[in-house]
């Protein structure tokens, strides 16, 4: 079993199939290290006899959709999402051992973790700031050099590349959550009766350049008793066409959620419909 997820070592992808891994399949998975999101997705969906998954983010609470996995989809794929996770994420300040907070003068990490805390570490006294490429990277960077430095970073590459926490959840703001699907390749894939007793669907719809069309579109979706959870347009090339991602709860009854998609697809111009799943579960920050 190979779980393929973003690079390099450390990343918030590499912590969420790491504990996948070893919640699900006792640890005995291979993780693999792509490039892109978009690499995890078109690799899956060449591997059509493996059993293969990966691990992508789809959206942050605060930064919003992750457009790279969102353009993938918007085009006929036989991948499926078998899941989702949400990460909540929190930043520590990390120091080399023997390294005490009153020595640290510069910190380093990517420039959203820096912007994020901000104040507290204006607060700590800390002024020199660098940016670097990515908060895994700035934990692997700090571990390989000596000073008296320090980085912003997570838990997981505290204990990935044994660096000590100065100081927990620095973050300015708390509740910043990272959603994860588990995708996975199942050709010819057609939801069971039993996996919309599963209570999660995902899908993404093109409407009619039309007025109402939206209005059109979630009509059947109320009338049916399926609770939306999140909804949001996607700029398709050009400024007058848009797509939806939609998040909402399947319908126990198959019969009620096959006659929704049958009105989606009337009122619209494209309707995929990339998963049926389990509602997902909060992994530790």
């Amino acid at each position: 079993m190979q779980i393929l997820c973003l690079g390099p070592e450390g990343t918030y992808g590499h912590q969420v199939a790491h504990q996948i891994n070893k919640r699900y399949f006792g640890a005995q998975g291979e993780i693999v290290f792509r490039e892109s999101h978009e690499e995890i997705l078109v690799q899956l969906e060449r591997a059509k006899d493996s059993d293969a998954i990966g691990v992508v983010a789809i959206r942050n609470s605060t930064a919003g959709l992750v457009m790279e996995v969102v353009r993938f989809w918007l085009k006929p794929s036989p991948l499926r999402i078998m899941g989702e996770v949400d990460l909540p994420i929190h930043h520590q300040l990390l120091a080399r051992p023997g390294v005490y907070l009153k020595e640290v003068q510069s910190v380093f990490s990517h420039p959203q973790g820096l912007a994020k805390c901000d104040q507290t570490l204006n607060t700590l006294g800390i002024g020199e700031r660098k940016s670097v490429a990515s908060t895994a990277g700035a934990a692997k960077m700090l571990a390989d050099r000596d000073g008296k430095e320090a980085a912003i970073s997570s838990r997981f590459c505290a204990e990935l590349y044994g660096l000590e926490i100065l100081a927990q959840n620095i973050e300015d703001v708390s509740g910043n959550t990272t959603r994860f699907h588990i995708v996975s390749n199942i050709q010819n894939y057609q939801p069971q009766r039993e996996e919309f007793r599963k209570s999660k669907m995902v899908l993404i719809m093109t409407l009619k350049n039309e007025a109402g069309s939206l209005h059109h579109a979630l009509g059947p979706i109320a009338r049916a008793g399926l609770n939306m959870t999140f909804l949001t347009s996607i700029q398709l090339n050009g400024m007058d066409k848009v797509a939806f991602y939609v998040e909402l709860d399947a319908h126990p009854n198959q019969e009620i959620t096959n006659s929704v998609f049958h009105l989606l697809k009337e009122v619209g111009e494209k309707l995929f419909v990339l998963g049926v799943f389990p509602k997902g579960v909060t992994l530790e920050g």
